[in-house]
């Protein structure tokens, strides 16, 4: 199978890089859950320049960090449905965490504190 055929199969946008593509697809594969996030809060080209990385080794980590990050900010930002335009608190919030994971390899994948005071104002609250 191609890479353009796995992106096609897995509903990937051009963004995301071949590296992270097949890492996806092998997921897939597996039968684990594949994120299907429609937008994503941050592109890959943000994600890496907030990191200062201008290599293109650790996509395959930057796609998956993007995509859990702005799963959690969903998580926490509850008021946010997650569709365009992603509010500048959010993407602020989703680059935090995922600077933190980057840096902090192996270390707990937490949301980092300052990300979810960022995403605070967004939570809805019920009664």
């Amino acid at each position: 199978m191609t890479i353009a055929e796995m992106r096609a199969l897995l509903g990937l946008g051009d963004d995301v890089s071949d590296a992270a593509v097949v890492e996806a697809y092998v997921v897939h594969l597996s039968g684990a859950p594949v994120a299907t996030s429609t937008v994503a809060a941050v592109t890959l080209a943000e994600a890496k320049l907030f990191c200062r990385v201008d290599h293109d080794a650790d996509d395959g980590f930057f796609q998956i960090a993007i995509d859990a990050a702005t799963d959690a900010a969903r998580d926490v930002a509850d008021g946010w449905d997650g569709s365009e335009p992603v509010p500048a608190r959010v993407k602020l919030a989703v680059l935090h965490h995922i600077v933190t994971a980057y840096d902090g390899r192996g270390d707990s994948a937490d949301i980092p504190a300052g990300s979810v005071r960022l995403l605070q104002p967004l939570r809805r609250l019920e009664i």
